[in-house]
């Protein structure tokens, strides 16, 4: 179940682009050598020569530039926001999903998901029950200021 200790859809989309305006995480482009992901011949890669078919361990590829592992790729993440119908007129900064709905925002996309998926602001909706092997989540342990 998707509670507070999972980032925000903006949150998420904060921290994957690491103070950087571009598509990705690494740049204007994403390659196999950023992320796990799969590719436009249906392969997936591992680094030169070592095929993947799914998820791989944490780590198995370079942080983004605020330390922060498979922020594109591997497993799309649960969020804490409801998806909206638009984001159109919304709050720009730190923005909030609505209070509730049917249906919760993913993040960061999966190993089966070319490129332009993986793209930093790229959102996607499941319903909370589903379960599905390309779908996990990122914990956020938050700071509690005195």
């Amino acid at each position: 179940m998707v509670n507070d200790n999972h980032p925000s859809a903006g949150e998420n989309e904060y921290a994957c682009r690491a103070g950087t305006a571009a598509s990705f995480a690494f740049g204007k482009t994403l390659s196999a050598s950023h992320a796990n992901f799969g590719n436009p011949s249906g392969g997936h890669t591992l680094g030169p020569g070592k095929p993947v078919g799914g998820t791989v361990p944490v780590g198995s590829y370079a942080p983004n530039a605020w330390g922060l592992y498979d922020i594109h790729g591997n497993v799309w993440e649960w969020c804490q926001d409801w998806f909206p119908d638009s984001l159109t007129g919304k709050q720009v900064t730190d923005p909030k999903g609505p209070k509730e709905g049917i249906a919760r925002v993913n993040r960061g996309s999966s190993w089966g998901d070319d490129a332009r998926q993986c793209r930093s602001a790229t959102r996607n909706v499941r319903y909370p029950e589903t379960k599905r092997h390309f779908i996990g989540l990122r914990l956020v342990l938050a700071r509690v200021q005195q």
